[in-house]
């Protein structure tokens, strides 16, 4: 009853200013057993009318939405702020406008804009906040979007379509290389995703069913390489029973045993921002990763041109007619990107154990063809702690890094590694 008398008293009171021709704002009674945080005035000895009428006076500048009233001892708090949060009321009753001074619920990872409003506090009636799942999958409840609406029946209550719980993960977030792929096809890729479209589990392509088989299935393998060479590093069992994209067909795929040895597709995402550039290289601040997640490092599609030495590296289709650098032309499909006339970025095509490297010519140093560049391993502290991997969880360094440490000690002088072709 005290509530609503204080409701009609403030009514009352904005009709007769109306009368005046004075726009006064209406507050209404809310959060039972909450008042509104951020206190900008507080006063003492006031009774309703008065504090209601305080936070009433026109400021510009600062104007007051909100305000919190404790009866036993006319104890006033003024809220002239935008926006505010709640705490125990402490014996207060709150009171506020009909619009939205405390937060929107928000969901983790989702992508938001704003209807109805700038998204600026307070929120009007009816202002709305669209979330969107940038996760290939969407949403976890299969909805396609969600909103979150500042009530039109009920003043600071927002109304949503989704139940706000900091346990549930609504929109898991968008994967991160290398767990997804850069380029359309997805040559590169060298993440864990180890089932088909269908469902169906990955055979291992060291396995002796597709060793017995993999030439008898239409994938696209080139009859010129062996069936290590399709492969970044040239190491099939690597790969373990990966999703990959040896033969560069539409996109990554995999072996399956379906009364006989099968191909199918894998679903893979693209790396949202990444992928969009990826074709678009820069010699300077590139948006692709310049770093290696493997020893040999052929999964490497960043922009370094220049050796270790600083020798600028010359395109790879720049054939002077030997045998080595014919061998390019055969070996095109094995390059984790596609090759055009000006590609000269530091790649390892052929699997050379010293990671990747780059034609050269230097007239001081005529014979001199070729020598490695400086790539350096992806940071692996980043994929650290416990991460879903395919259908099963990993834990520590991801898959794609545990051959590091026992690759360290390879020597990087070129002088005292063969180079294989």
């Amino acid at each position: 009853m005290l509530e609503s008398g204080h409701y009609l008293l403030l009514t009352v009171f904005s009709c007769l200013l109306r009368n005046r021709s004075v726009e006064v704002p209406t507050y209404f009674a809310v959060f039972e057993g909450q008042r509104y945080g951020n206190i900008s005035e507080e006063m003492n000895g006031m009774d309703f009318s008065d504090c209601s009428i305080s936070c009433m006076k026109h400021n510009e500048s600062h104007p007051c939405h909100a305000f919190n009233f404790k009866e036993t001892d006319g104890s006033c708090q003024l809220i002239r702020k935008n926006q505010s949060h709640l705490v125990k009321s402490e014996g207060y009753q709150a009171y506020v406008q009909f619009l939205c001074l405390t937060d929107y619920p928000k969901i983790q990872n989702a992508e938001e804009s704003f209807h109805g409003w700038n998204g600026a506090y307070p929120a009007p009636r009816g202002g709305q906040v669209v979330f969107k799942c940038k996760h290939p999958g969407g949403f976890t409840d299969s909805h396609k979007v969600h909103v979150a609406t500042c009530a039109s029946m009920r003043p600071d209550v927002w109304c949503t379509t989704f139940i706000n719980k900091r346990t549930t993960m609504l929109c898991p977030p968008p994967p991160v290389y290398p767990d997804c792929r850069l380029s359309k096809i997805g040559k590169e890729y060298i993440g864990t995703t180890n089932v088909t479209e269908t469902g169906r589990s990955c055979l291992r392509w060291d396995s002796e069913e597709v060793a017995s088989s993999h030439d008898s299935v239409e994938a696209g393998f080139n009859t010129l390489l062996s069936f290590e060479e399709h492969f970044l590093n040239q190491e099939p069992s690597w790969h373990k029973n990966f999703c990959r994209n040896p033969t560069k067909m539409a996109r990554p795929w995999c072996f399956v045993e379906d009364d006989g040895v099968k191909m199918e597709f894998c679903h893979i995402p693209l790396c949202d921002d990444m992928s969009k550039k990826f074709f678009q290289f820069r010699m300077e601040g590139s948006d692709v990763p310049e770093c290696k997640m493997s020893q040999k490092g052929g999964e490497y599609v960043g922009v370094k041109y220049r050796t270790i030495s600083g020798f600028a590296c010359v395109p790879w289709l720049d054939l002077d007619g030997n045998k080595v650098d014919i061998m390019i032309g055969v070996r095109e499909g094995s390059f984790p990107d596609e090759i055009t006339e000006s590609h000269n970025f530091c790649r390892n095509a052929n699997g050379n154990p010293g990671g990747p490297w780059c034609n050269i010519k230097d007239s001081q140093k005529p014979n001199l063809k070729w020598e490695y560049c400086d790539v350096p391993f992806c940071d692996f502290d980043d994929w650290g702690g416990e991460r879903e991997s395919g259908d099963q969880y990993e834990s520590n360094l991801h898959p794609m890094l545990r051959d590091r440490e026992q690759h360290l000690a390879v020597c990087k002088n070129n002088q005292k590694l063969v180079r294989l072709v």
